[in-house]
């Protein structure tokens, strides 16, 4: 469809020859629209197209298009560019923002050594980029790695018009957005493209095959590759569950690439960069040159089948030795073992540097790691329903439904799910505060995954760490500032073993110990009930933990990003005996006698003690201005709490004193910036307590999920209070009849799995009203023998499809029991709505008595709904009497209370 689109295309925006130009920009800021109409095949209208001069990506203008479509696939916007060779180093980017997924940046390649028989003129075909994943945010979108796409494209052509396909010479002219969401409506901003390494059809010829492994089992052009100082490229190999770069244990600090040049990564402190994409050759030079690693996927498998058993055939060139690991993709599933495995198997016999694999599974993680060397684990658990406590098991399970003694790389959340911000501005009906991950959370989760057992970490990012806006800053000093801290510990998550953890005298506090052969590391970690909505701080001053199996003469030492000092400590019953100040919360403990480990890390903090206080106060001054932001709006909405006050003014004077310490002592500085932040995570969890009081669900509604949207979270309540409902609208919710449940859409799914038995059934004994009651079961077929990790959900349903309306607002409420605590998989019963999916959903473990759940929701675009509940773990659950009602919003303001109601609680 595309090749034969694209061909159609050929004469729609030519543009004349030129010679090499170097960088093609637009950045959108002229009055009239750039873009043009290109057809597609859906029925389409374009409503309006437009500069505006708000909300640009850069500068002051965009353009923005609404473009109403059906009953297609692809309707395409252009931009006509001079012709630009397609060389290894040819790159397009284009920054896209819409209200919908799906969109993709296109190129379109103008082949001139061939012609297309039908019209004469030179044979075209579009190249495809990445696609638009991220609604509500501006995303860049991308065209790289183009003489392999092209070579790839051309095997496709030459199957259509014969074997005399040319791609030499070829070059791109035009470049293309296919706007079309799906049916409806589409919004959609555009801004900054920027065409790089543009060298025109007159200069010197370069084959399009030069950087990929070509037909025929030619090689890749090998291109020598030196690491910074002149030296070769370390040797990577994995040791059981060692990485060693050069012989040495590495710890893998990555973060996503999203297009920032890698020298500002390498700035932010991260060693390693993942890529989503192919490396283009520029990226490549770029890593080699700083000394930045890469994750990166491999070549296709269909470029290295030719490999013979003899090794001869295409080999993975030298221009790939930044590449740390080979990255086979994320989100897999069975359906695509047997390609990965045969993906993998081409990949490691034409990799002459014998590079682990690593991967990114959903299930199957036993067949994965038998064919991938590294599991990567994600998770979001920030602002949602899962425990840092559950994260941390989840973690825990993943290793041990891997093959025995497959390392794992735990990835970093570092912003919050776009289907909570769009949850948000949706029901928010105007601007929001700004709300974030806070840098506590960030080094909970660091320390949660290291506990877990983590060789490496990598940090999501859905936007680059480049921009001047100020959340970007403020993210870019917390993962600087945790970097920095990384720093100094790697070595023990590196190379160290794990021992029994350490105890505390906070109920809510646990150590957990990474020893060497020379040393111990005690890292404190903090999970209270519903610290990953607001994260709180420990009720005791002085946080002592008990350390079991500290060598005999080993001493304590206090070590943060400007400390490295000995700790009193004793030998007790049952361990060492250490104690961390109020001031030193945030710090970590070294246990050894070893003047090298000493020397070594007094070293390091003469390197980063500066710059770790000047990050340290900037993060706190943010987050003293937010808090003191929403205190002025959660007064406004009568909701102040006076005890707050005087610990607000002693977080303020502690930023004063870090200040003026800052010049001339770094310690002091730090600590009472340290200071400053507890006090404030005081303040927050006071209030968000309040907030809940009475509240058994936190995402009720999506305001309650952090500190700075309270005072909105009381305006919605409120308003929800005096706003009418719709009838119900969820056929069958009532569980009374299994016949009429089918004809309305109920559907139920099982996913089998080894000695796991499923039961869907309607029982008297799981009514909550009227007759009947839904149960649905999951046992294992030998109790002897009962899983002790259930890999994924064995059993769920889902509602019939219920119609909703742009904009509108959507009360979800049902009633569950589950008499007896799940077991298996820390998600329980999920409750998951289709608007939000997994980043909202309800997660209930155990309820004794039966629990009712509220969600209200709003419709980010026309279309349907559904509900879905999935047994995640073993045991039994009842749900009766769910409805889905619209809500017709109201006018009602506030009240000046010190107590109101929580939407959890209230009914229709």
């Amino acid at each position: 469809m595309l090749a034969r689109l694209a061909i159609l295309l050929v004469f729609a925006c030519a543009a004349p020859p030129t010679l090499a130009q170097g960088v093609v920009r637009d950045d959108f800021e002229g009055p009239e629209p750039t873009l043009r109409d290109a057809g597609g095949d859906a029925t389409y209208k374009i409503e309006f197209q437009r500069r505006v001069v708000e909300g640009a990506h850069s500068g002051r203008a965009c353009e923005q298009v609404r473009i109403a479509g059906s009953n297609g696939t692809c309707v395409y916007l252009s931009r006509s560019i001079s012709r630009a060779r397609v060389i290894g180093e040819l790159s397009i980017g284009m920054w896209v923002k819409a209200d919908r997924p799906g969109l993709q940046i296109l190129a379109r390649v103008v082949l001139p050594r061939s012609n297309d028989p039908q019209t004469g003129q030179p044979l075209t075909t579009l190249i495809r980029g990445s696609d638009y994943k991220h609604v509500g945010a501006w995303q860049l979108l991308r065209v790289d790695n183009l003489p392999r796409l092209v070579e790839r494209q051309v095997r496709v052509l030459r199957t259509q018009f014969g074997p005399q396909v040319d791609p030499r010479e070829a070059y791109v002219d035009l470049v293309l957005l296919n706007v079309y969401g799906g049916p409806g409506v589409t919004n959609v901003w555009i801004d900054d493209l920027e065409v790089t390494d543009v060298v025109s059809p007159a200069s010197a010829a370069v084959s399009v095959a030069s950087n990929a492994i070509g037909s025929g089992g030619a090689a890749l052009e090998a291109r020598p590759t030196s690491w910074p100082g002149g030296q070769g490229v370390p040797r990577v190999e994995l040791k059981g569950r060692l990485l060693l770069v050069g012989g040495k244990p590495f710890f893998p600090r990555a973060i996503e690439y999203r297009g920032e040049p890698l020298s500002r990564l390498l700035a932010l402190g991260f060693n390693t960069v993942r890529l989503a994409q192919d490396p283009t050759p520029a990226i490549l030079r770029e890593a080699a040159g700083l000394g930045v690693w890469l994750i990166a996927p491999p070549p296709p498998a269909r470029e290295l089948e030719s490999l013979s058993p003899d090794g001869s055939g295409p080999r993975i060139d030298a221009s790939y030795d930044p590449v740390l690991m080979w990255d086979l993709g994320s989100g897999l599933a069975k359906r695509e073992l047997e390609a990965t495995r045969h993906w993998a198997q081409r990949v490691k016999a034409a990799d002459p540097r014998n590079r682990p694999v690593i991967c990114e599974a959903d299930s199957d993680l036993q067949g994965y790691t038998r064919l991938a060397d590294v599991l990567l684990a994600r998770r979001e658990p920030i602002a949602s329903s899962l425990a840092l406590d559950q994260y941390a098991n989840w973690l825990r399970d993943r290793a041990r439904l891997a093959r025995g003694g497959t390392p794992v790389l735990a990835t970093i959340q570092t912003e919050l799910s776009p289907r909570l911000l769009e949850q948000m501005r949706l029901l928010a009906g105007g601007p929001l505060a700004p709300c974030g991950i806070e840098e506590p959370q960030i080094r909970m989760l660091i320390y949660t995954a290291l506990a877990a057992r983590a060789r490496g970490l990598c940090f999501a990012s859905r936007g680059p760490l480049d921009g001047n806006d100020a959340a970007t800053q403020r993210r870019a000093a917390i993962l600087e500032l945790v970097n920095l801290e990384l720093d100094l510990i790697e070595r023990w998550p590196a190379a160290g073993n794990f021992a029994p953890n350490a105890s505390s005298n906070d109920p809510h506090t646990t150590g957990a110990v990474i020893e060497t052969d020379r040393s111990r590391l005690l890292l404190p970690i903090y999970s209270s009930p519903n610290s990953q909505f607001v994260m709180g701080a420990p009720t005791v001053k002085e946080l002592s933990f008990v350390v079991p199996g500290v060598p005999e003469g080993h001493n304590a030492y206090e070590l943060s990003p400007t400390s490295f000092r000995p700790l009193p400590s004793k030998r007790i019953t049952g361990g060492t005996f250490v104690t961390l100040t109020e001031a030193e919360r945030d710090s970590v403990v070294v246990f050894t006698q070893d003047a090298v480990v000493i020397r070594s890390l007094s070293d390091r903090l003469a390197r980063i003690r500066t710059r770790a206080t000047q990050l340290t106060c900037d993060v706190v001054h943010a987050e003293l201005a937010d808090a003191e932001a929403t205190l002025e709006r959660l007064a406004a909405v009568g909701q102040s709490i006076g005890a707050t006050q005087k610990v607000l003014a002693g977080a303020q004077d502690d930023l004063r004193q870090c200040d003026s310490l800052l010049k001339t002592d770094a310690a002091k500085a730090y600590a009472h910036a340290r200071h400053a932040q507890q006090a404030l995570r005081g303040i927050q969890r006071a209030h968000w307590d309040q907030a809940m009081t009475g509240s058994e669900s936190p995402l009720a509604d999506p305001f309650a999920a952090r500190f700075a949207s309270l005072p909105e979270h009381y305006r919605f309540i409120h308003e929800l209070a005096g706003a009418q409902r719709s009838a119900n609208r969820l056929n069958d919710g009532g569980f009374e009849d299994l016949q009429a449940m089918h004809r309305s859409g109920w559907i139920n799914y099982e996913h089998k799995q080894a000695n796991i038995v499923t039961a869907v059934e309607l029982t008297p004994e799981a009514a909550h009203g009227g007759r009947l009651g839904l149960r649905l079961r999951a046992t294992a077929g030998d109790a002897e023998n009962k899983p002790a990790v259930v890999e994924t959900p064995p059993l769920w349903i889902t509602s019939p499809a219920v119609g909703v309306q742009a904009g509108e607002v959507l009360q979800i409420q049902g009633w569950v029991r589950v008499a007896q605590p799940l077991s298996g998989n820390v998600d329980g019963l999920l409750v998951i709505d289709s608007l939000t999916g997994e980043a909202l959903a309800e997660r209930v473990t155990g309820a004794a008595q039966w629990r009712q759940f509220t969600m209200v929701r709003a419709a980010p675009r026309a279309g349907s709904m559904a509900v879905t509940f999935a047994l995640s773990g073993l045991g039994e659950v009842w749900i009766d009497d769910v409805t889905i009602q619209g809500v017709v919003r109201g006018g009602m303001q506030p009240q000046q209370a010190q107590h109101l109601p929580s939407a959890g609680r209230r009914g229709p």
